[in-house]
């Protein structure tokens, strides 16, 4: 097996495993009081009710909108909300292995991945039902159109 395929193999393998240790996590995961106040405001989005006009609302108003289709998918629970929270964090990981993999060798987006299955306190986090999941999704989808080969106009509206 020549290097180049055995990076590529490494490196999905290690995005696998930290799949694997996100879905422990959204079972056994430590319990967060902010959890609840993020499903609640997706499920009064998904009923119809918006963020600051019809209810109180702390946050930027985008998660509880982009959280409705994979609540609606995984349920409206404690479960469906980590489930949801996994789904961005490991959209995010990938986005970062082809950031990487763009800029540098899969051996940089190995290591990448490596770094944050070796970091279960990052990974408690990213399957939280807060916000740490998207927000860490939109910094890498920033970085991944400003860094594409697009003209710089489209660059700079898609990463805005």
């Amino acid at each position: 097996m020549n290097v180049h395929v055995s990076g590529r193999l490494g490196c999905w393998v290690a995005v696998l495993a930290l799949g694997g240790m996100g879905c422990y996590l959204v079972l056994n995961g430590a319990l967060n009081t902010d959890e609840g106040f993020y499903l609640l405001a997706s499920r009064l989005v998904a009923e119809g009710y918006r963020p600051y006009a019809d209810f109180g609302y702390t946050q930027g108003p985008v998660l509880p909108y982009v959280n409705v289709p994979w609540l609606a998918l995984f349920g409206y629970s404690l479960a469906g909300l980590r489930l949801a929270s996994l789904a961005w964090s490991m959209i995010a990981v990938i986005t970062g292995v082809i950031v990487l993999r763009r800029r540098g060798t899969w051996a940089a987006a190995t290591v990448f991945v490596v770094l944050l299955a070796g970091a279960p306190v990052w990974l408690e986090f990213a399957v939280k039902g807060k916000t740490y999941a998207f927000t860490g999704l939109a910094v890498l989808t920033g970085v991944l159109a400003l860094t594409g080969r697009w003209p710089l106009w489209l660059r700079w509206a898609f990463f805005i």
